[in-house]
């Protein structure tokens, strides 16, 4: 209980400092990018969409509004964490049996085993089963190869559409 009490306080603190980088980092590219969308189209250039955080213990669902490249300010939030399973549409998670809202039993992260061991290559099955296996297998170490890892496929688009 302990060891799980410690490595989420360092998760936490991971998540701001890691998120803040990159939010700083990509500061102004992003309202460059922002603008340019804005002078090309009507509307918000930033996209906005209700996910699933978690289940509360009442069952209640509980969403968030997620952004898309801005994702880090959802971290910053607390809404979301890096690493963890992808969150959910509420209309998906209308459709989950039992094992599968196992997977909201953990905050939900930008990446994760899916992100970086199947993407698009696998079903909604194979998905539920890797982030049930990264729930068992957490750490702060698992954390940072997950992160590794999905530079790695981002780079290469290794399992994208």
């Amino acid at each position: 209980l302990l060891d799980r009490h410690i490595y989420r306080t360092v998760k936490r603190l991971f998540d701001i400092v890691f998120s803040a980088c990159v939010v700083v980092v990509g500061l102004v590219p992003g309202l460059l990018l922002c603008l340019a969308i804005r002078l090309e189209s009507p509307g918000n250039p930033i996209y906005v969409q209700r996910r699933v955080a978690r289940i509360t213990r009442k069952g209640e669902v509980r969403t968030f509004p997620m952004l898309e490249f801005p994702q880090f300010l959802n971290v910053l939030a607390g809404h979301l964490s890096v690493v963890g399973p992808r969150p959910a549409l509420p209309r998906e998670v209308d459709q989950y049996d039992s094992h599968a809202m196992k997977r909201l039993s953990v905050k939900p992260g930008l990446t994760c085993y899916w992100q970086t061991q199947g993407r698009s290559d696998t079903g909604f099955d194979e998905m539920v089963e890797l982030d049930l296996q990264y729930i068992e297998e957490r750490s702060f170490l698992t954390d940072l190869k997950c992160i590794v890892d999905t530079v790695s496929v981002v780079f290469t688009g290794k399992g994208a559409c």
